[in-house]
């Protein structure tokens, strides 16, 4: 006779048990038509308005942004039941310059109409979850007609469903910990996975701040940055938190942007400050880490720029907008797997200090400013063709953290001109924007990462340096975690392996060198 013991060095991720649980049981009229008007429109939808948008009186919603050049106001509406819909529409605006659009249930209605008073209507059936969109985008010129539209007598038929009492049922509720006595000890054998801080590892080879990270291979990438004068220098951490230098980048430069195509890990353009006693330079040179961290040089930025912002979508690294001494810039560069270069439609509106993400089929540039901030976001799809969103930011700002998460691109804080927000939006693979809980503070100059499902956001500047970490989960639920064991702001963030890494910075005047990592337990 003998006996086998197996022992599973596993932990159980869930736990349920059953219990007793009310239900409310609900009685379903027949349909009841609703005449929508700026008090009830809450109970129907749930209204997103970016900073300008159609403002109700009574029945009527019109735009706000009249006379305001350079402006977009939009109103999202997302239906909270299922409907049938009939609204009117109108629009009198500058012919050929301001323009109105509408968007239902994502098929596009009227794509950037214009000219004298036009009024129309709309009916069919939405369903829950579905959106209307309204948009009126001006340009910087004229002001013409009544320079406005608007959209009235929204009448909902749904139906509407009472509680008329409860029923006892069993239910499954998940345990959020399991623990086992072990030697007198209470040991856990399960749980759900959360973010933790893991510590700070091996610092950056020296202090600085401006630089930017990205990943190639089994490797995070930390490259360039400053110390009063601009650093060539490259970090690399692979999965085991090891650092090694690769070689430095052509030119010491800050305020560079990365990100990565295929086997490469790219770091482009930046500003050049390698003497406090000579005017600083904007560079144009591209560096390209491979796998095994040997570096190449493909052709260079159509014009040399700091400030710029990076994305992948396919098979194409995007290096978008920027600034030179004299100019703002429009320009989008894009970079093959194989590092050919060619050149997209350009930005909508040139600008510095937007932010990058991708989600689906699309990169995302966001926000920024020229000689003020902007909501701008354009789209490029993986063929390269631009698309303008038709979901602009809810704030404009620049030095928001931009991060791919799973099926959503976040953009999160950023400066407004005036104060630091702390507004995060969403944007899904059909570019449909939302608004989720804020950060804990609001900041700009943070930076993201994601790692199996969860996004860190830390550091950043709020009128002084921050050490905060917010995360965000695949719902999209934030919670925080421990901080940073240093404030700081203009620091950079990539994630390797299981971790997430913040590394370098500023606080105050001095440059950091210090890596905190973060992982999922």
């Amino acid at each position: 006779f003998y006996m086998f013991i197996i022992c599973i060095d596993q932990r159980v991720k869930k736990g349920y048990i059953l219990v007793t649980v009310k239900v409310p049981v609900y009685e379903t009229s027949d349909p009841i038509t609703t005449a929508i008007t700026s008090a009830n429109i809450g109970n129907f939808f749930t209204v997103n308005n970016g900073s300008y948008y159609f403002k109700g009186s009574g029945s009527i919603f019109t735009t706000n942004n009249a006379g305001v050049s350079n402006s977009t106001a939009q109103t999202t509406l997302t239906a909270k039941k299922d409907m049938q819909l009939s609204f009117q529409y109108s629009y009198s605006t500058e012919a050929n310059y301001d323009t109105f659009s509408l968007t239902v249930a994502g098929t596009t209605v009227e794509n950037g109409v214009s000219g004298a008073t036009t009024s129309k209507s709309w009916s069919g059936n939405l369903t829950q979850g579905q959106t209307i969109i309204f948009t009126y985008r001006k340009d910087g010129s004229q002001d013409r007609n009544d320079d406005a539209c608007s959209f009235s007598n929204m009448q909902v038929t749904a139906v509407e469903m009472t509680q008329v009492g409860t029923v006892e049922k069993m239910q499954a509720r998940a345990i959020k910990k399991g623990y086992i006595g072990i030697g007198g000890v209470a040991r856990p054998f399960w749980g759900e996975p959360k973010p933790v801080y893991y510590g700070a590892i091996t610092p950056l080879k020296e202090g600085r701040s401006s630089l930017a990270a990205t990943t190639a291979g089994n490797y995070a990438l930390f490259g360039g940055g400053e110390v009063g004068i601009t650093k060539n220098t490259v970090d690399a951490y692979n999965i085991s938190l090891t650092r090694s230098n690769p070689s430095s980048l052509i030119a010491p430069r800050s305020e560079l942007a990365a990100t990565t195509v295929g086997n490469y890990g790219l770091f482009a353009g930046g500003f050049v400050q390698e003497t406090l006693s000579v005017t600083g330079s904007y560079s144009k040179t591209v560096d390209a880490y491979n796998r095994s961290l040997t570096r190449t040089t493909p052709a260079d930025l159509w014009a040399a720029k700091s400030g710029l912002a990076a994305t992948t979508v396919g098979n194409y690294a995007l290096f978008a907008g920027g600034r030179d001494r004299r100019n703002y810039l429009t320009s989008v560069d894009a970079y093959s797997s194989s590092l050919t270069t060619s050149s997209p439609d350009a930005l909508i509106r040139s600008r510095a200090y937007l932010t990058g993400a991708s989600v689906g089929n699309y990169a995302l540039f966001a926000g920024g400013i020229v000689n003020g901030t902007y909501n701008t976001v354009d789209a490029y799809d993986g063929s390269l063709t631009k698309k303008y969103a038709d979901y602009p930011l809810t704030a404009a700002v620049s030095g928001a953290a931009g991060v791919s998460m799973g099926d959503y691109a976040l953009f999160a804080g950023g400066y407004d001109g005036s104060d630091y927000v702390a507004i995060v939006d969403v944007y899904n693979s059909s570019l449909t924007k939302s608004r989720i809980s804020d950060l804990s503070k609001g900041r700009s100059g943070a930076e993201a990462a994601t790692v199996n499902g969860y996004t860190f956001i830390g550091g950043g500047y709020s009128g002084s340096n921050l050490a905060v970490v917010d995360t965000y989960d695949a719902s999209l639920t934030r919670s925080t975690v421990t901080d940073l064991s240093v404030a700081r702001s203009s620091l950079a963030a990539a994630s390797i392996g299981n971790y997430v890494l913040f590394a370098g910075g500023e606080l105050g005047n001095d440059e950091q060198d210090v890596v905190d990592a973060y992982t999922i337990d």
